[in-house]
């Protein structure tokens, strides 16, 4: 179940924003996640156990880590304020365990968290019920 093991990403923080399959880019392409606004620099943790499959940064996401689970979902955290330095790719981590800082790199206008979960068959799944049902 994959709702099971999820924990909250932000501490305190909770300004969660429904924006599953908004537009962006004048209709272009779909938001395929969830945003949660929360200072530059909070501390982001991860949603669930798992390995770090990708640390790096591109135009869009910005600074971005992806945690994979042990069944194969990929956990996406975007637009972080700098690159994780303190982990490493094939790391393990615990729900719950920090991977990074909330920022606004990338194609982001303000500093938030944005999170994408991608089952292991690749459709990308709307994060905002399971976010709404461990929200502090």
């Amino acid at each position: 179940n994959l709702a099971s093991g999820i924990v909250w990403p932000l501490g305190e923080h909770t300004r969660l924003r429904k924006t599953w399959y908004a537009d962006r880019a004048g209709g272009i392409r779909k938001h395929t996640g969830t945003d949660i606004w929360a200072p530059a620099d909070a501390e982001l943790y991860s949603c669930t156990d798992g390995t770090i499959t990708y640390i790096g940064y591109s135009d869009g996401t910005g600074y971005a880590v992806i945690v994979t689970d042990e069944y194969g979902y990929e956990f996406h955290y975007y637009h972080m304020i700098r690159q994780t330095d303190f982990l490493q790719v094939g790391h393990t981590v615990k729900a719950g365990a920090l991977i990074g800082h909330v920022g606004n790199t990338g194609n982001s206008d303000l500093d938030h968290l944005h999170l994408t979960i991608v089952a292991p068959d690749g459709l990308y799944i709307n994060p905002y019920p399971y976010l709404e049902a461990v929200e502090p």
